[in-house]
């Protein structure tokens, strides 16, 4: 009886195998259930792409496409996923790995990443989430990233690249100099600056910064930004703890607003920030004001050392 049992198991596996599994003309092979063709070497859940040597399409019932480890203690290179396109001798748009995470329909719920890298606990500074090397001659980026899909090439060669507003919550440090674009190509309805009388109403002040999760909370009233996340409560690693305990100098941007609103922007959370590069111009204008006044200060001087002189002249 439980040989019957094993045999009978055995040809319903083998049956039910079959029928996931097919091989197709051109000895591609379609694994899932109702596939008629294949048009990739290897195709899951999906009639594939002649594009694509392997296809893989998630049901609803799965987290992930493709999952990949590795194990063990061997200290040799180790790859979950290898991807690479080489020496194609063509113009063709090479991508080794190519992700996207995309809803058609603008949502207030969910969360999408095209691109997550997570790493830790190796040799110390040997820890990168995300690595990108730029290669070759010609020009482009390690790294590169935009608002929208229309490709604006890098005129250089660059470590990272970014189109568009870049955000950082964080200190920023530049071993090197730091330069604004400020070419009079760029500009238009150019004009001198009047006056620059109100670098005087301005209001330095001296301050701290609360920590990133008091200013999270001031700026959106909770911890968590996410209004839908269940971690609610959650609190966020502070990118820089010490900026919190140094004493800053600068100013408010109610204040500045009230004054120069030009040098005044508002971030997409109503957060204010000011354009410290802007007052530079301006405190220079007062500068170059002041000198004028101390110039025909001394002219008025010179001119009354003149006539005191040839007053003295005239009582010898």
């Amino acid at each position: 009886m439980m040989k019957k049992l094993l045999l009978f198991s055995f040809l319903f596996v083998s049956f039910s195998l079959s029928a996931q599994i097919n091989v197709f003309s051109g000895n591609n092979v379609g694994i899932g259930a109702g596939l008629t063709s294949s048009a990739s070497t290897l195709s899951v859940n999906s009639a594939g792409s002649s594009s694509y040597a392997v296809c893989v399409s998630s049901t609803s019932s799965y987290s992930g496409g493709i999952f990949c480890g590795v194990q063990g203690s061997n200290s040799s290179p180790r790859f979950g996923i290898s991807s690479s396109i080489n020496n194609l001798g063509d113009g063709s748009i090479k991508r080794a790995i190519y992700a996207t995470a995309f809803d058609a329909t603008a949502r207030t719920d969910g969360q999408a990443y095209g691109v997550v890298g997570i790493a830790g606990n190796s040799t110390n500074g040997y820890n990168v989430g995300i690595l990108g090397q730029l290669y070759g001659s010609n020009n482009g980026s390690g790294v590169y990233g935009q608002i929208g899909t229309s490709f604006v090439a890098p005129d250089d060669k660059y470590a990272g690249y970014f189109y568009g507003k870049v955000k950082i919550n964080g200190t920023l440090w530049v071993n090197s100099t730091q330069i604004t674009s400020s070419d009079d190509r760029l500009k238009q309805d150019v004009s001198s600056i009047e006056s620059v009388d109100g670098l005087y109403k301005l209001k330095p002040k001296k301050y701290k910064y609360k920590s990133i999760n008091e200013q999270v909370k001031a700026i959106t009233g909770k911890l968590s930004e996410n209004a839908n996340d269940t971690t609610v409560n959650k609190e966020i690693v502070d990118p820089d703890p010490d900026m919190a305990q140094k004493t800053h100098f600068g100013f408010l941007a109610q204040d500045l607003q009230q004054v120069y609103p030009e040098l005044v922007y508002q971030s997409a959370d109503g957060t204010l920030g000011i354009d410290y590069q802007g007052l530079i111009p301006i405190i220079i204008g007062q500068m170059q004001q002041m000198k004028k006044s101390i110039d025909d200060k001394d002219e008025q001087i010179k001119d009354l050392k003149k006539r005191v002189a040839a007053l003295e002249k005239k009582k010898q």
